[in-house]
């Protein structure tokens, strides 16, 4: 089966889907005993969302520093509309440091991914496939002067 380029659209819509029924059933966290562990979570989740979105829209066709917008401004818009949701939502809240925490953590994320900082891409883009790899390029010949 061929890959499209739209299949890369599936992790990005799948995590979202996965917040959205979170944010709808009240899950209750662990209390791992950190400070501030409701932000340190609204930060990964959302740069885990904001990196997936924007290697789908490279995937895609966008140029890398669109892919990067679009992937920041679509994390923290949906981080938005997620505690405007929240709001209306018995036993949640609103919390508008939430979204800045959400937009913090697709920030750095996003800006990690497009400048492949600390190796953050080369990470994320390592094949799981356990098929052997085809080189491409064949060993050059030998020639007498070579030694």
């Amino acid at each position: 089966m061929k890959k499209t380029r739209h299949s890369a659209w599936i992790w990005p819509l799948a995590v979202i889907a996965t917040v959205c029924f979170a944010s709808c059933n009240n899950p209750a966290a662990p209390d791992t005993g950190l400070s501030y562990q409701d932000k340190i979570i609204h930060a990964l989740a959302f740069g885990l969302i904001a990196t997936l979105i924007q290697r789908a829209a490279g995937k895609s066709g966008a140029k890398p520093a669109i892919a990067f917008c679009i992937g920041l401004a679509a994390a923290s818009t949906f981080g938005a509309i997620d505690e405007i949701h929240q709001s209306f939502t018995p036993g949640r809240e609103s919390d508008m440091l939430d979204w800045l925490a959400d937009t913090a953590g697709a920030a750095l994320s996003a800006g990690l991914y497009f400048k492949n900082i600390i190796g953050y891409r080369s990470i994320l883009e390592f094949p799981l496939s356990l098929k052997k790899q085809k080189h491409s390029c064949s060993p050059a010949p030998s020639s007498p002067d070579s030694f």
